[in-house]
């Protein structure tokens, strides 16, 4: 994992990793050690939440 925050959009947990593509793909269910302890995660597309802006 290379970086995790709570997403106030998402209003939960988000995390970012380097996963090799042959390992994981959208949608899957993958593990990490979060401080000690394995943590459930789920391979997502970016961005999180849809973007809310226009561009001109």
């Amino acid at each position: 994992m290379t970086s995790g925050t709570l997403g106030p959009t998402v209003n939960q947990p988000i995390a970012m990793a380097c996963i090799a593509s042959n390992h994981a793909s959208v949608s899957d269910e993958v593990f990490a050690m979060v401080r000690g302890k394995r943590l459930p995660m789920r391979v997502v597309a970016l961005p999180f939440t849809p973007h809310r802006y226009v561009r001109a």
